[in-house]
């Protein structure tokens, strides 16, 4: 559960999605486990649902910063402001930003997900 790809924990918003649910910071738990370490026991059960949206974008400059306050955001982490020009991404971790939402049924999780690619966009235009 801990180990993605050649033993390392989860990218994008897991981290954040995996805190949320157990209240356990799965980076530390994986690094405990290697150290020989007791694992930590959840805190907490959440009883919503987490996903993660990755955004990519490139040659147009944003023209104004992106804020959402919303309760539901778990986490939003962002690498670009306005006034920047995106890169083309290269790889799956050039993303711009990564935003976690928590919601009660998947299909929450999904409009929650696109209202926030929406408004990230909306900062190009």
């Amino acid at each position: 559960m801990f180990c993605e790809i050649a033993g390392r924990w989860g990218g994008g918003g897991i981290r954040a999605g995996f805190y949320h649910r157990t209240g356990v910071d799965i980076i530390s738990a994986m690094l405990q486990a290697q150290l020989g370490e007791p694992m930590p026991v959840p805190s907490r059960e959440g009883d919503d649902l987490t996903g993660y949206t990755l955004i990519y974008a490139s040659g147009e400059r944003m023209r104004r910063d992106f804020h959402l306050n919303e309760p539901w955001v778990i986490q939003c982490n962002l690498r670009v402001r306005a006034g920047d020009v995106p890169k083309v991404p290269t790889a799956w971790d050039r993303s711009i930003a990564a935003i976690t939402v928590r919601g009660e049924t998947e299909d929450q999780v999904a409009e929650r997900l696109a209202a926030c690619e929406e408004a990230f966009q909306s900062c190009f235009r």
